[in-house]
């Protein structure tokens, strides 16, 4: 009996579908955690996409504390997966971020595309397994030019 060992296949990005992305980071798709269980049709992507019981509790005692203790006159302090354009191919969406105010303008209804002054993150539904480790994906964060390592690394 031969026994042939197989490589592990990434699936293509053709087939995967634009919802699964969690965010772009120079121009390569970083997926939900858990979109393999959506192609094989395991799981829905709303299963995927929602955040957890522990993210939501952490991201609304982060900014009920923020918001009590920020100067609201001189920053604006956002939520819910706020969309940050920094260059083509790298489009966030973070958890938590503090603008300066006369930085901001006038909202839109886009994405924001001047760096925040603070950024906070919780992370547990990337998948960066086919792209980063998990030091080499913060690392990519600490490079970016228009943000400061200070609040990304």
């Amino acid at each position: 009996m031969t026994v042939v060992a197989s490589a592990k296949r990434r699936p293509s990005t053709r087939n995967i579908p634009s919802a699964l992305i969690y965010e772009m980071w120079s121009g390569k798709p970083v997926y939900y955690r858990g979109y393999r269980d959506v192609l094989a049709g395991k799981k829905t992507i709303e299963e995927i996409m929602s955040c957890s019981d522990l993210q939501g509790v952490l991201v609304a005692l982060l900014t009920i504390y923020l918001g009590g203790h920020i100067n609201r006159k001189k920053y604006l302090l956002a939520t819910n997966k706020i969309g940050l354009h920094l260059a083509v191919g790298d489009n966030l969406g973070n958890d938590i971020v503090i603008f300066e105010k006369e930085k901001v303008g006038k909202l839109q209804g886009k994405y924001f595309d001047i760096p925040p002054k603070i950024v906070i993150e919780v992370d547990i539904k990337a998948d960066v397994s086919d792209c980063w480790t998990a030091i080499s994906f913060r690392n990519q964060r600490s490079l970016l030019p228009s943000v400061s390592r200070k609040y990304y690394g």
